[in-house]
């Protein structure tokens, strides 16, 4: 009867034993697995950059800052390549000026060289040059019978007026202007023509004194004693009156141009 508290008590022993081994092994592997933890923790903190490191670029010695990065203004231009537009192609050649081209100049036929007026000190249009003819006339106390006033000349009226066809005037002619006689028995007409140039001008007093040109008869009962025609620079001076008048208005342009042309007289009347 004595033995079985000794057994009861040897197998409380052995139970607490027990209890007391599993106990530290169950808190040595609970200390082994947090030591393990907290060293693959620290493996992993000293690999990756801190959460602030990460978030403010520049705090950070090793981790370059955003100004040193290179901005897309220092890579190199596609500017500095020679584009299509800005390089001539070696295929392509300019086409020739249409104000160089030979065929365009005009010929010596088209711009008779005729002028003979030389340089001429005269200007302002064909009515202020025949004003001052007609002025002059008066200053020298010429006999004339009374004229209206100076009227310019259209290619219309060219052709019986000043003795141009109208196509002639429209080639040689930059304006014209007359001064005739009020009553229709004076034989007596005043012309200044302006030609485009100096040549145009020349060719105008050929046309003017030939056979085609000014009509010295178109007086019905009366006739001019004399029809001149000179030229000065671009101007053409064409009288047919007395022969007084004629001739003075010769030295008038003379004198204001400082040089004239040939004088041509084509009509010598009664």
């Amino acid at each position: 009867m004595k033995l079985l508290p000794a057994v009861e008590d040897r197998d409380k022993v052995e139970i607490m034993r027990t209890k007391k081994f599993i106990s530290i092994i169950i808190i040595v592997t609970l200390i082994c697995s947090l030591v393990a933890c907290d060293a693959r923790k620290d493996e992993g903190d000293s690999d990756s950059p801190s959460s602030s490191d990460s978030q403010n670029p520049g705090g950070s010695i090793d981790t370059p800052s955003q100004g040193n990065t290179t901005s897309p203004s220092d890579t190199p231009s596609q500017s500095n390549d020679p584009s299509p537009g800005n390089t001539a192609s070696p295929d392509v050649t300019p086409p020739p000026s249409e104000s160089t081209s030979p065929s365009e100049s005009p010929s010596p036929d088209d711009i008779p060289s005729t002028g003979g007026g030389g340089e001429s000190g005269l200007s302002g249009t064909p009515e202020e040059v025949l004003s001052m003819i007609i002025e002059g006339l008066n200053d020298a106390a010429v006999e004339m019978p009374m004229s209206i006033p100076p009227m310019a000349v259209t290619a219309e009226t060219s052709q019986y007026t000043i003795g141009l066809s109208e196509a002639d005037f429209e080639r040689y002619v930059a304006a014209a202007a007359h001064s005739m006689a009020a009553i229709g028995t004076f034989a007596h007409q005043i012309i200044i023509i302006q030609g485009v140039d100096d040549n145009a001008a020349g060719q105008i007093k050929k046309l003017v004194s030939g056979a085609d040109g000014y009509d010295s008869q178109k007086w019905i009962c009366v006739f001019p004693q004399k029809s001149i025609a000179v030229d000065a620079g671009p101007y053409v001076l064409l009288v047919a009156s007395y022969s007084e008048v004629a001739d003075t208005a010769i030295e008038i342009l003379k004198n204001a141009a400082g040089s004239i042309g040939e004088v041509i007289t084509f009509w010598e009347g009664a």
